[in-house]
């Protein structure tokens, strides 16, 4: 029996594709003919079987299921035989394969049915956590907090943990102001700060209102922030993973000033539903940071406000602007919105107090604006990179007030700048 020419063509460009093959041969050994390929030219040995099986193949997976499912297509289904992988001087072997088709459904609705099976999972657990975390009084949620992330902290591996990321990224920023002890005090208080963070975002709904915001915040240079609210601009809040930036997002809401707050997508659809439905009970709305860029610019057209964080790596093609002395890559769409739209930018910050006795509401806060940045007054050359160095530095500035609840494991100076100019420095700025 001839083997089919498309057959045999099919194969060819599929493996010619492939650039880490041992070899082009392939030799299917059944009970009626076997086609075979020669194979490529310097290659040793006669013979070269691949085998479809995901788990071990994972770089010529697709060219496997291409060559299967023509070989379904020309016999309507594989007749037991044996197929081997040779890869390197490893040899696997299967006996009696199943159609391709059959194959590949069966596997896609296992991995649905599991995927789905652990969502619910994740999320059955979450709502647990939520419900015992909802009745915590303030002193039990503060020692809650301290004992898992003394868990954390001392008891898991620093692998797990990204410890060194942290340690690195605080020396990084501090320099030697801070010994090594200093250091791994201002981590473990991180871990504090993060936990505590989650028990206020869960209890933020219930204590956080229009009557009682004024027992658990107290502001801080105010005034200028009213200002631009109520100028009739477009406001671009920016803050970073640094203090209880729900708090401060949630405040506005109250005060009847409801903007776009961007956000990533979670994997877990249950989860993103939850914290979408819990942004959302103060006015705000939820937008998606791939995806809602249509609905982002049609809420500045309208004299819409925006909320967002300004302190992710935006990779080697961000603006590079100095954040702690270090060049940080920056997201440039920030003042690429601001001017042209002619929004104005307020950086801002919510601080989580001491603990004092008297405070059995709840925890307390100072909430403030570090600076306030008019595109108008941009009068440089590079008015994008003036406006990202601005908010960076004002970024920088507030942390310095509370550096224990800043989230000191993201790696914020992932990217390094390539062979460009930098965008000035802090104290050439400052001097300026």
């Amino acid at each position: 029996m001839a083997v089919p020419e498309n057959f045999l063509q099919s194969v060819r460009s599929q493996f010619g594709r492939w650039k880490g093959a041992i070899g082009l041969g392939i030799v299917v050994n059944r009970e009626g003919p076997t086609y075979s390929l020669p194979r490529k030219a310097g290659a040793r040995g006669e013979e070269l079987i691949y085998l479809f099986r995901e788990r071990y193949i994972l770089p010529v997976r697709k060219s496997c299921q291409s060559v299967l499912q023509l070989e379904y297509r020309l016999t309507g289904f594989l007749l037991p035989g044996r197929l081997v992988v040779a890869m390197g001087s490893r040899r696997l072997r299967t006996a009696n394969p199943l159609p391709i088709a059959l194959v590949k459904s069966s596997v896609k609705g296992v991995t649905r049915l599991m995927l789905a099976l652990r969502h619910h999972l994740e999320f059955f657990v979450f709502q647990t956590l939520v419900c015992i975390v909802d009745c915590l009084s303030p002193r039990s949620s503060a020692w809650a907090a301290k004992f898992l992330a003394t868990i954390i902290h001392y008891g898991l591996p620093r692998k797990w943990t990204r410890y060194a990321v942290a340690r690195d990224n605080v020396r990084r920023a501090f320099g030697e102001r801070y010994q090594e002890s200093e250091i791994d005090l201002i981590i473990y208080e991180m871990w504090i700060h993060l936990f505590r963070t989650v028990v206020e975002a869960v209890q933020c709904t219930r204590k956080l209102h229009l009557h009682s915001y004024r027992k658990v915040v107290d502001f801080a240079d105010f005034t200028r922030t009213n200002e631009a609210i109520c100028s009739g601009r477009s406001v671009l809040m920016l803050g970073g993973h640094f203090g209880n930036w729900e708090i401060g997002t949630a405040l506005f809401g109250i005060w009847g000033f409801p903007m776009g707050i961007i956000a990533r997508e979670m994997d877990n659809p249950y989860l993103h539903d939850w914290f979408r439905k819990q942004r959302e009970l103060t006015g705000h709305r939820m937008l998606l940071k791939s995806g809602d860029y249509d609905e982002m610019i049609h809420l500045l057209e309208k004299g819409g406000n925006l909320g967002m964080l300004c302190d992710q790596d935006a990779g080697p093609r961000g603006v590079f602007v100095d954040f702690f002395g270090t060049p940080a890559s920056t997201f440039k769409s920030i003042a690429l919105l601001a001017l042209e739209y002619d929004a104005m930018i307020i950086v801002g910050y919510s601080i989580r107090r001491p603990d004092r006795r008297s405070d059995r509401f709840w925890s307390r806060f100072e909430v403030g604006c570090e600076a306030i940045i008019d595109p108008r007054k941009i009068v440089g050359n590079d008015p994008v990179g003036e406006i990202t160095h601005l908010y960076t530095a004002a970024l920088e500035r507030a942390i310095r007030r509370a550096p224990e609840q800043y989230f000191w494991v993201h790696r914020r100076w992932k990217s390094e700048p390539r062979k460009r100019k930098i965008v000035g420095t802090t104290e050439q700025r400052l001097a300026g």
